[in-house]
């Protein structure tokens, strides 16, 4: 008794053309339209996301400062470590100590500013906290 299916055609279908039609078959069409997963809407209100804000930063500048402490010695002197100062430096108890965003309207008004391309180099410590302050403090602050 012969096994399988009959030949469609006078002979057996070659490998090449049984992998062929499996794969003819089995190709599922392009989908039209993209489908994306929606992100969730931030639905919290912008003083919330304020305060979140000023304590990411808050613990950022913690974390950097615990990176500062565990630097070797022979990287003391770089530019990262001056960097890292600088940004342990910065005073952030006042917007810590703001409750809501009152530098908002300013801040939107202010002309656009720019971080500095690099940290790198031969800057002074003062050069880089200054710098780094500059871009963090708004142009006019009611």
């Amino acid at each position: 008794m012969p096994r399988g299916r009959k030949p469609e055609g006078e002979q057996a279908l070659s490998n090449a053309e049984r992998q062929a039609r499996y794969r003819a078959r089995h190709m599922a069409p392009p989908s039209p339209v993209a489908t994306r997963p929606r992100r969730p809407a931030n639905r919290r209100s912008r003083p919330q996301r304020w305060r979140d804000a000023v304590s990411e930063l808050l613990s950022l500048q913690a974390a950097y400062a615990d990176w500062l402490a565990a630097l070797p010695d022979n990287l003391q002197g770089s530019s990262t470590a001056e960097a890292l100062e600088a940004i342990v430096e910065l005073d952030l108890t006042d917007l810590a100590a703001s409750n809501r965003p009152a530098a908002m309207a300013a801040i939107s008004n202010a002309p656009e500013r720019r971080m500095p391309v690099s940290f790198v180099g031969k800057r002074s410590r003062a050069d880089v906290t200054q710098s780094v302050r500059d871009y963090l403090t708004p142009a006019a602050l009611p």
